[in-house]
């Protein structure tokens, strides 16, 4: 593969790139696995302070494998503008980007969330059932 044409504006932008190109089954492999973790995402984390975490990274995987399907159809398909290579260049940057924010979560806040709710837990076994 030739690095220097991810850096040619009119390989980029061509309207109309082939249909058949190297990435196709490696990038259906990887999106129906993000689609498998969205699964699991979605049937796992019950407990409370993970529902936000939960939320989070089923609408990443959920979202990621959706559009990665739908611009392999469109490259599949050769459908000028929607097939071009710059959509799924930018596809890879916006998820980066979301799972960054979702570690920087991950990392800084759950931990505290997830005191709080011992904390929370800790209080409610002193406190009267309710009848």
């Amino acid at each position: 593969m030739d690095f220097k044409k991810l850096f040619n504006f009119d390989y980029l932008f061509n309207p109309y790139p082939s249909a058949d190109f190297f990435f196709a089954k490696p990038l259906l492999v990887f999106f129906s696995i993000i689609l498998v973790l969205a699964l699991a995402t979605y049937f796992t984390l019950k407990k409370p302070p993970y529902q936000k975490l939960k939320k989070g990274l089923f609408r990443l995987f959920l979202s990621c494998s959706l559009t990665g399907f739908v611009l392999l159809f469109f490259r599949n398909q050769a459908i000028p503008y929607f097939s071009m290579r710059v959509w799924l260049i930018l596809f890879f940057i916006i998820y980066d980007i979301w799972a960054l924010f979702i570690l920087f979560y991950l990392a800084r806040k759950l931990p505290f969330e997830i005191r709080q709710y011992q904390k929370q837990l800790e209080k409610e076994k002193y406190l009267p059932k309710k009848s």
